[in-house]
């Protein structure tokens, strides 16, 4: 069963909501990491996130001054488009801890810091904090619930309006950013830092807050 969802003028098919929004992540979203080996470091984390595949993979990064300790990901997106990104170990323990699989990539780190520098450790040592403090959240509840709420008749207009996603540029022209929330909460790529397209995956706290007053939803049920 489909209903069209109206995009700011624009009418999209999709799957129709037979219930309402319940927390668990969509079969689609999948954590895979591989179990311990004897005397062998885990440095990988693997996510199946609706066709896309994503490894976060821990270890050296950069050349030269920039050159650091900690993961990257490596995506491959369902349209075949790629990135490499460095992330922090905040990023893939909210990743993970859709699956309950947080404490592991926790684990993964910490048995890596006698390998790494002083510094790099002060800085993994901070992410993994962040990381348990909740400061980055995983986005496929939010991303079913922004869905849901578009087949039940709001628009992306209505979803800005209540998150509070307001640009200058937007608001002068008496309009609400629809593309920040699409980016934000990962249903269309942005520009990184880097440069380069990458697709959100996790948002920081403030964001993820903004995400769930747009969808009119309870923090605590989004696990933020």
């Amino acid at each position: 069963m489909c209903a069209a969802i109206a995009m700011d003028g624009e009418r999209v098919s999709v799957p129709a909501a037979d219930a309402p929004f319940r927390r668990p992540a969509p079969p689609a979203y999948e954590v895979i990491i591989d179990p311990p080996r004897p005397h062998a470091l885990r440095t990988a984390v693997k996510l199946l996130d609706r066709g896309a595949v994503v490894t976060y993979r821990l270890g050296g990064r950069g050349k030269g001054h920039r050159w650091a300790f900690g993961f990257t990901e490596y995506a491959v997106e369902a349209d075949g488009t790629t990135s490499k990104t460095p992330v922090s170990a905040a990023e893939v323990m909210a990743v993970a801890r859709e699956s309950g699989r947080e404490h592991e990539v926790e684990a993964m780190v910490e048995a890596a810091l006698p390998y790494a520098t002083p510094r790099n450790v002060r800085r993994l040592r901070a992410e993994l904090a962040a990381g348990r403090n909740l400061d980055r959240v995983a986005l496929p509840a939010i991303q079913t619930a922004i869905l849901q709420r578009l087949a039940q008749g709001l628009t992306l207009s209505d979803l800005a309006e209540r998150g509070g996603f307001v640009s200058a540029a937007s608001r002068a022209r008496g309009r609400h950013d629809t593309s920040w929330l699409q980016r934000r909460a990962g249903l269309i790529p942005h520009v990184c830092r880097t440069g380069k397209r990458r697709v959100a995956r996790t948002a920081d706290y403030h964001v993820a807050v903004m995400l769930v007053q747009a969808v009119g939803g309870d923090p605590v049920d989004f696990g933020v």
